[in-house]
């Protein structure tokens, strides 16, 4: 193997090292060739980067109810008693779950004590009720904040799990034009599952009535493959559901409406 193809290779692996899924062969022989290359460290960087804006990004667009419990029982089946083995990044997520959780039981329990005090004395003031009102949002919120913690680790073990598995060669770079010159893309597809994931990133944001769209493009002909909003940092991660089994001519990213549309209207911000 010539150096080209080798530092290929580990250039390939760089991702999966971001998240903590190599194994421990493949970590020691890539830490040995990022002592040595400034360009790979670099890159990893910029993945740790990408991955740690994902981790701190609620998920845009939830998946399909039979993709959402698939990867959720995935998770679950997975998940290990005390912690170990999730991996440097994956497992950074959980305190957060578990202080979210801890959350919506303490305000659960709040809520339920002034409503049972409301209910048996009628001196209650104007600012007990405010009090309530405010607990109960705020119970409704960390109850999404938890499930957008269960979702982002879900999609995360996706990704894991098709970086470990896919054959190599189905990383794909989607690059940055005009509209969008600083974007970037990488989506990583299993044609054989039918499944891939997009990761993006430096992504501009949108108003609340437009979207990203995902498009594959065979024989001249869009195809939608899912639609994504990204977080705060410009990260996102977007599953796709139905990879074609024969490769498309390219993909690509463009801006539509709310919801997406059948064939695509707005600006082209990423292909590849």
């Amino acid at each position: 193997m010539n150096d080209a193809t080798r530092h290929d290779r580990y250039a390939e692996l760089l991702p999966a090292h971001a998240l903590g899924a190599l194994d421990p062969e493949e970590r020691r022989e890539l830490e040995a060739h990022l002592a040595g290359c400034a360009e790979c460290r670099e890159r990893l960087a910029a993945w740790g980067a990408t991955v740690e804006a994902l981790a701190e990004s609620a998920p845009p667009v939830r998946p399909s109810p039979e993709v959402r419990e698939r990867l959720l029982a995935r998770v679950e089946a997975s998940r290990p008693e005390s912690g170990a083995g999730l991996g440097p990044r994956r497992a950074g997520l959980g305190p957060l779950a578990v202080a979210a959780s801890v959350l919506v039981a303490l305000a659960a329990g709040l809520v339920a004590g002034l409503v049972a005090t409301r209910s048996w004395t009628d001196r209650e003031t104007a600012e007990r009720r405010a009090e309530v009102a405010a607990l109960e949002e705020r119970l409704a919120e960390s109850r999404q904040e938890v499930e957008a913690i269960r979702l982002r680790l879900a999609a995360l073990t996706e990704l894991t799990e098709i970086l470990a598995t896919a054959p190599p060669g189905r990383e794909i770079l989607l690059a940055g034009l005009e509209t969008a010159p600083e974007g970037q893309g990488r989506l990583y597809v299993d044609p054989a599952a039918g499944r891939g994931v997009l990761v993006a990133g430096n992504l501009r944001p949108l108003p609340e009535d437009r979207v990203y769209q995902l498009w594959t493009i065979a024989d001249g002909v869009p195809r939608s493959a899912g639609i994504f909003r990204p977080g705060p940092g410009g990260a996102a991660l977007h599953l796709v559901e139905d990879v074609p089994a024969v490769a498309p001519d390219a993909w690509a990213v463009t801006v539509e409406p709310a919801g997406g549309v059948p064939q695509p209207t707005g600006a082209m911000v990423l292909r590849g």
